[in-house]
């Protein structure tokens, strides 16, 4: 199936807390508390859970736990449930939006970047430390991917991921239209990398409501389709 695609994302390692020899609880002290608590555990702290296992929130029981770690889709990608994420990652559906994504939790807009905000979830998301976590909503305003420039900070372009989901992302190796590609952020500005498979082309966006692509080409959808702020996105080939 024809569309763009995702900029991936690499899995925090996973790593098993190992005892050392010879030591023992003090006073009754159980210091895994520090990483999980008695309820959960957090998606802030490193290594929350044991080999295999990642911190997700469950929406049934409202609260983290650590489960079994099967999520493929990185930063961006879209998702139905937390458990499609990698681990780090909540599936989030922002307004305007018509899919859920694969976004980073936050509890400041400074973790965030690319100028985005931390955002609370409709139904607040506790960790067992009493804190809640939110999630890295899309900047305001959203980014303009026919635009050059865009509207992004310095060294990162807008990618039209998916419908209504425009975002700025790291700009990538800045390929020329025509030019062989294989992520979402490897081409210039108002291009995206089309393609099936591992392989792309970079191809220039186009508003199939007033189509306009230089040398002949024409305005071709992507499937599914992808618009953004009501008009229908395609790319010229």
């Amino acid at each position: 199936m024809r569309g763009p695609k995702l900029l991936r994302r690499l899995a925090p390692l996973l790593v098993a807390a190992a005892l050392l020899g010879g030591c023992e609880q003090v006073m009754g002290v159980d210091f895994t508390t520090y990483k999980t608590g008695p309820t959960g555990c957090s998606p802030f702290v490193d290594n929350a859970c044991s080999s295999g296992l990642a911190c997700l929130y469950d929406t049934t029981a409202q609260s983290f736990a650590c489960r079994a770690s099967i999520g493929t889709q990185g930063g961006e990608g879209r998702c139905d449930l937390e458990s499609d994420c990698e681990p780090g990652l909540a599936c989030v559906s922002f307004d305007g939006t018509n899919f859920g994504h694969c976004v980073g939790y936050c509890q400041t807009s400074g973790v965030c970047g690319n100028g985005r905000t931390c955002h609370e979830f409709t139904t607040p998301r506790k960790i067992f430390d009493g804190n809640t976590a939110g999630a890295c909503g899309l900047r305001e305003p959203p980014c303009n991917p026919l635009a050059s420039p865009a509207g992004c900070d310095a060294g990162e372009r807008c990618a039209l991921i998916d419908n209504d989901y425009a975002v700025c992302v790291n700009q990538g190796q800045n390929l020329a239209v025509g030019k062989a590609c294989d992520y979402i952020n490897d081409c210039v500005e108002t291009a995206i990398c089309v393609g099936n498979g591992s392989g792309g082309t970079c191809r220039s966006y186009c508003d199939m409501t007033a189509p306009a692509c230089p040398g002949g080409q024409t305005c071709n959808s992507f499937s599914p389709t992808v618009t953004w702020q009501g008009a229908e996105f395609g790319f010229c080939k």
